[in-house]
């Protein structure tokens, strides 16, 4: 459940990025832990590494940092921790900043003995907490949302229907699909039969490329009403 929850807390976020002009947003924790981070923001003149963390606790915030992300706070200036409360529906209803240096203030110290932590629990106080991503603020201008800039809002203030983008509905099915094709590997060799496992995917890949294909080429793709049909038939 927690890792749904962090899943839903990284889409809802990507719902408001993929919004801003001139910006590229990279989703680099949809194919790689590695990085020490969620969402890398890239513009002309400044670039942003998010690490998300999510929760439907509005009352308090609890979350869990690997030591990858710790380091990686350390050694990139860019590196920003995020924290996302959602609504009962599992929608945005408040975004916070976390301090840098409260994390490190807070983090635990490794032993006399070599032994090093992998991963540790931060109970976050209201003092570490700054409404709004403010390390997004030259991205981000009077119209976009009152979330990100650390206003609050009533959920049918501001309205994400306003601002379709196929790129975001295009990458959510085709995560969608490749967890259905992985799962459906994973069921094939609990099975023994690991033949199908390289048909499997290679189906699933094409099938991602044809429904690349067809949202690009299509004339009326931008509409909201045809990218619905063109998704259904894919």
């Amino acid at each position: 459940m927690r890792r749904y929850v962090g899943e839903r807390g990284e889409e809802e976020i990507l719902r408001y990025l993929i919004t801003l002009p001139g910006v590229q947003i990279d989703h680099v924790a949809s194919w790689s832990d590695a990085y020490g981070y969620d969402i890398a923001v890239l513009g002309a003149m400044r670039e942003c590494h998010l690490e998300v963390k999510s929760t439907t606790r509005a009352n308090r915030l609890t979350l869990h940092l690997s030591r990858n992300e710790f380091e990686t706070m350390k050694a990139d200036e860019a590196w920003h921790l995020v924290a996302v409360v959602l609504d009962q529906e599992l929608r945005l209803a408040r975004v916070y900043a976390i301090a840098r240096d409260w994390i490190q203030s807070c983090a635990p110290a490794d032993t006399a003995l070599g032994a090093r932590w992998d991963s540790a629990k931060f109970d976050v106080p209201q003092a570490a907490c700054t409404p709004g991503i403010p390390a997004l603020a030259p991205f981000l201008s009077c119209e976009d949302s009152p979330l990100l800039v650390g206003r609050t809002v009533a959920s049918s203030a501001w309205s994400l229907s306003a601002y379709p983008d196929r790129r975001l509905s295009v990458y959510l099915r085709w995560r969608a699909q490749m967890m259905q094709a992985l799962n459906a590997i994973v069921r094939m060799v609990g099975l023994g039969e690991l033949s199908c496992c390289a048909a499997i995917a290679c189906c699933c890949l094409n099938r991602l490329k044809n429904l690349a294909r067809t949202a690009r080429a299509s004339p009326r793709a931008r509409r909201p009403q045809h990218l619905l049909r063109v998704l259904e038939r894919a």
